[in-house]
């Protein structure tokens, strides 16, 4: 009795372990295919309506690298909510000697109560300039 029951378990064990073996044979690999174009960067779309654009204003602005150089002053918007660029003021001092800069959306991600930049706080600096005057 004692025979057939140590049996079972060794056939049991031996049954159950060739199913792991075969779940842990190597599948063919293929080549990386690269990620469809909607994954990539400059296909993004984010859309905001008036209330989500206003309450992002004056929401610090940090760079890839981990500085907060600025805060948000704007959101350029299409008419149909999509976002076309966020004007960040970056630099200077309580204001004074600050660049506004133009961000397009592949640049940034808004994370929680920030917008972090793609771009190191040099990469941010050399952004094109725009009057921040309306």
């Amino acid at each position: 009795m004692r025979t057939v029951g140590f049996k079972s378990l060794v056939g049991a064990t031996l049954l159950i372990g060739g199913g792991f073996a075969l779940a842990q044979t190597p599948q063919p690999t293929t080549p990386h295919s690269s990620p469809p174009a909607a994954s990539k960067p400059d296909m993004l779309k984010l859309t905001l309506t008036d209330e989500q654009a206003k309450s992002w204003i004056d929401k610090r602005v940090f760079s890839s690298d981990g500085k907060e150089l600025g805060e948000v002053a704007e959101f350029k918007r299409a008419p149909d909510n999509t976002v076309l660029e966020l004007h960040a003021d970056i630099g200077g001092i309580l204001g004074i000697g600050e660049i506004r800069v133009r961000v397009t959306p592949a640049q940034f991600q808004l994370v929680k109560d920030r917008v972090v930049l793609n771009l190191t706080e040099e990469q941010a600096k050399a952004l094109p300039k725009v009057s921040n005057e309306k």
